[in-house]
Order: structure tokens, then C-alpha cells, then sequence
């Protein structure tokens, strides 16, 4: 299919992409977006669609079913899964790009694509409760449930909760930084009311009690031992909540804190909040990454 498309299309080409810079998107993500909206363009040309607001779930489904049966323009084989995943998540940014900034709204369900790898499970809103219902309420227990707190509550990854550090939380202005993350961008997480509750608890009830009185200890979380927080020993207290909570769900999924982090994006995600701030609040680097919690929240 040829790639030229219309004065009409290109100013929207154009729109679009300025829209990302203006988002800071890496210029990677802006190229890989440009490609995929021009294909899908042109493709709307050849579908006889010349308006934006025209598009509806028929098209979108002829449009994946040509990308599924063309051939991979470097290799000769067929698309990838993740090349498709890619067209997909392009789209879902254009339709953001034009909700926002034109007012249209494309009512399309896009379909999922799934992963070469394992997609894990999300736990339900109801397993979360019971994760902080089964916290005892000694020093330990607070402790768990201001870990659960920033791994589900803030999405965060395992190593993010155990490097940082008691000034990254501003329990007034609600907000944690991440210093230190797996793509090397810092990043201010917002906290919600819970949240600020388990983390204020722990701060002023908890900590205080793991520190000897001659140690300046910087880490957030803190081990029995009055040192920063090891990442095993994170692993180690999720995995003794999830027995004390004695819900046999649980015995059919790999609980872990990287699952806290997917139940989170997935919760969000069916709260409404656009996928690209959803990407914001979990760090992704991609919207690629993003895109599993739309097959998720389905689920």
C-alpha cells in the first residue's frame, strides 16, 4: 500500500506529532508513532474514510486484519506480535490527541494483541483489601501495609520501594519521588488519601522502633535490623501476608509485588484514567508497556 496521503491527513500527521513533542515523548517513540499513523491513514484513504469523525469499529477491525495479513516490510515474514502492539498503541495515542485537543471521540474497541511472554494476573480490588486486612497491627504489620502501600497504592517497582528514601515522601504536598527507576527518569507519584494514611502511620508509629538511637538511616523502608530495606525481604513479607490472609484464590495465582504494581495500572485503568497517565504514574517508557493493562481490566 502506498504511503501518500492527503494535504488533509498530513496537517493531521503534523498535529499529532507536535502534540507528542510537546509531551516530551523521546523521539523513538514520536518516529515509531509518525510511521504507524501514516499506514493507518492511508489506509482510511483507500476505505474511502476522509473524515476523522467517520471512523468506526468496522474499519478498525479491517485495518488490524490488514496488518495482520501484510507482510513485514524489512524481514519478508509477517508482523510480529510486538510490531502489532506497537500500530495499536499509536492509535490509542491519536485518539487521545484528538479527544483532547479537537473534541472527537472515537468509540472503537481496539483489539488486544498479546504478548511473547507471560501476562501476569491482577489481583481484584477485594484480594488488595484482604492483602491489608491480614497486617497485623504491631511495628511489623504497619510496616507491611505501608509496603503494600507503596507498591499497590504507588504502583511502584520492587526496587523503587526499597530505594527510596524518607525525604523523596512529602506527605503534605501527597507526592513520592522516585529517584532511581528502571528507565532512569525520575518521577513524582501522587499519593492518595489511604495512602498518605499508611505511610503517615508508619513514619510516626513504626519506623522509630527498627533505628537505633545513634542511626541515620535514610531509607524509607527500614529492616528489623535498622538498615535499608532489602528487596528479598520485601518479597519475603508479601508472600507471609498473602498466607495469613487464608483466601484460596490466592493459591492459584503467583502473588508478588510486581503483580501489586499490574493490579494497580489495572484498577486505574477501569477507574477511566487514560492509558498515556496511567504510563505517566507507572514510569513506562512506553505506551507498549502500558497496553497490557487494557487486556487485564477485560479479564
Amino acid at each position: 500500500m502506498k504511503t501518500h496521503i492527503t494535504k488533509h491527513y498530513q496537517t493531521d500527521l503534523k498535529d499529532f506529532t507536535s502534540w507528542l513533542e510537546v509531551l516530551s515523548y523521546s523521539k523513538g517513540t514520536i518516529h515509531s508513532a509518525e510511521q504507524n499513523i501514516r499506514e493507518f491513514f492511508t489506509f482510511l484513504e483507500h476505505s474511502k474514510t476522509f473524515e476523522l469523525d467517520q471512523i468506526n469499529q468496522p474499519i478498525i477491525d479491517n485495518y488490524f486484519n490488514y496488518l495482520q495479513n501484510r507482510s513485514n516490510q524489512k524481514t519478508g515474514g509477517g508482523l510480529s506480535p510486538t510490531t502489532l502492539r506497537k500500530h495499536r498503541s499509536s492509535l490509542v495515542l491519536v485518539f487521545q490527541h484528538l479527544r483532547k485537543t479537537r473534541s472527537i471521540s472515537i468509540k472503537v474497541e481496539l483489539p488486544f494483541i498479546a504478548s511473547e511472554r507471560n501476562t501476569p494476573d491482577a489481583l481484584s480490588i477485594k484480594e488488595i483489601k484482604l492483602l491489608y486486612d491480614a497486617c497485623e497491627k504491631d511495628i511489623l504489620g504497619i510496616r507491611d501495609s505501608a509496603m503494600l502501600a507503596l507498591y499497590y497504592g504507588c504502583g511502584l517497582r520492587r526496587s523503587e520501594g526499597t530505594n527510596l528514601n524518607v525525604t523523596d515522601v512529602d506527605l503534605i504536598k501527597g507526592q513520592l519521588l522516585v529517584q532511581k527507576s528502571k528507565t532512569a527518569h525520575q518521577r513524582y507519584v501522587p499519593l492518595s488519601q489511604g495512602t498518605v494514611k499508611h505511610l503517615e502511620k508508619y513514619l510516626f508509629e513504626s519506623r522509630e522502633h527498627f533505628l537505633a538511637s545513634n542511626n541515620n538511616e535514610q531509607s524509607f523502608l527500614v529492616s528489623s535490623r535498622g538498615n535499608r530495606m532489602h528487596k528479598e525481604t520485601a518479597t519475603y513479607r508479601l508472600n507471609k501476608l498473602v498466607k495469613s490472609a487464608a483466601y484460596s484464590p490466592f493459591n492459584e495465582k503467583q502473588v508478588s509485588i510486581h503483580v501489586l504494581r499490574h493490579s494497580i495500572g489495572t484498577h486505574l485503568l477501569q477507574s477511566g484514567m487514560p492509558l498515556e497517565d496511567i504510563a505517566v504514574f507507572l514510569g513506562h517508557k512506553s505506551l507498549d508497556s502500558t497496553q497490557i493493562y487494557t487486556h487485564l481490566a477485560t479479564r
